[in-house]
């Protein structure tokens, strides 16, 4: 269904960027992770999680919007269906629930490694940051395996630490 591949739009700028860890960006990067991956009751608090996934390597990139809308209308579902990025972004503000999305402390979208797909989360932080008049959509491509290996010490040592509390 899909005619051209999104992908390598996204991808090229994670290319370029450079590789550092989670520790390494805002706080809002590791909580992007952690509201995605893990049931909010198993993570005592977010700041939690800046310890824990801290050393996890990932890139993280401000897009231009320019750039999303075009990786977005190589979609066949959004470029055949609606014809244009406005008429799409306007069925999926009316659709869905999207908040309002603080221009501060901005959670990036979670970038996707699907070949068919750029953004695995984050689409309403996405289209919430269009609306609003964002220039850039900050996107954040980190190493899976890394992050279920850190959460998995992490969930160990948690669920040992309430035992021995209980």
């Amino acid at each position: 269904m899909h005619t051209v591949n999104p992908r390598p739009i996204i991808e090229a700028l994670h290319l370029a960027a450079p590789l550092k860890t989670l520790g390494d960006f805002p706080p809002e990067a590791s909580y992007a992770t952690v509201a995605f991956c893990i049931n909010s009751e198993e993570m005592p608090s977010m700041e939690a999680a800046l310890d824990v996934f801290k050393d996890v390597p990932a890139k993280l990139i401000e897009v231009p919007v320019e750039t999303v809308i075009k990786a977005l209308m190589l979609f066949s579902e959004v470029s055949e269906e609606f014809g244009s990025f406005e008429k799409y972004h306007a069925w999926y503000l009316t659709n869905s629930h999207v908040p309002n999305h603080s221009p501060n402390n901005r959670w990036p979208c979670i970038a996707s490694d699907d070949k068919y797909e750029f953004i695995l989360d984050g689409w309403h932080r996405m289209h919430s940051y269009i609306r609003n008049g964002h220039k850039t959509i900050p996107i954040l491509q980190y190493d899976y395996p890394e992050w279920w290996k850190a959460h998995a010490i992490w969930k160990t040592q948690y669920l040992q630490t309430r035992l021995v509390n209980a």
